[in-house]
């Protein structure tokens, strides 16, 4: 049986170490996004979610 984590991590390198299988990873340091949300960081994951493919993350989970 497979089982979902989520994590929050300091660097995305630290999960491989964990063997774990990234199914969706959002960046939310300041210089990921701030040429266009500025200091927006809860405008930048909005707009994430909105083309978010929630089937593919699901199709990557049950492979």
């Amino acid at each position: 049986m497979k089982e979902l984590i989520i994590t929050q991590e300091f660097n995305t390198s630290y999960t491989i170490l964990k063997e774990l299988k990234h199914l969706l990873t959002f960046n939310v340091w300041e210089h990921a996004y701030y040429l266009d949300f500025q200091n927006r960081g809860a405008d930048l994951l909005k707009a994430l979610w909105q083309i978010i493919d929630l089937g593919e993350i699901v199709k990557r989970f049950i492979q």
